[in-house]
């Protein structure tokens, strides 16, 4: 009886263990982004998380605006582009340089600043 236990506990372990992964790593991934890259090109991915609407220049081309809370993917040549997000009607912004990779997302995770009125944070990561 002791061994069935003992079973019955490694069992309920193991179930338990995979639940967790299952849950860590839909955690870790972000599939909500359902954009592909056109063959030989990366894209520009703007994830506006504030409350605001911004208007988006890639290498001083205005782009189509990114509404509050939205995203919105922009294709374009694998290298170094220059960004700007200006905020429409306000007074936050943000440039800067972004690295794309060929067949990848470059995620811009926008938020608002709390420590500066004037500015957005922006977190840059690959998808």
């Amino acid at each position: 009886m002791k061994t069935q236990c003992f079973n019955v506990s490694t069992l309920l372990f193991g179930v338990a263990l995979m639940v967790a992964g299952v849950f860590i790593s839909g955690c870790l991934s972000d599939d909500r982004f359902d954009h592909k890259p056109p063959s030989g090109q990366g894209s520009i991915l703007v994830d506006n998380r504030s409350s605001r609407e911004l208007d988006v220049f890639i290498n001083g081309v205005q782009m189509d605006r990114v509404r509050a809370r939205r995203w919105r993917a922009y294709d374009v040549d694998p290298g170094v582009h220059r960004v700007v997000l200006d905020e429409r009607r306000g007074d936050r912004n943000f440039r800067g340089d972004v690295d794309v990779l060929a067949r990848r997302l470059t995620v811009m995770d926008v938020t608002t600043d709390p420590n500066r009125f004037d500015r957005f944070s922006v977190l840059i990561y690959f998808d």
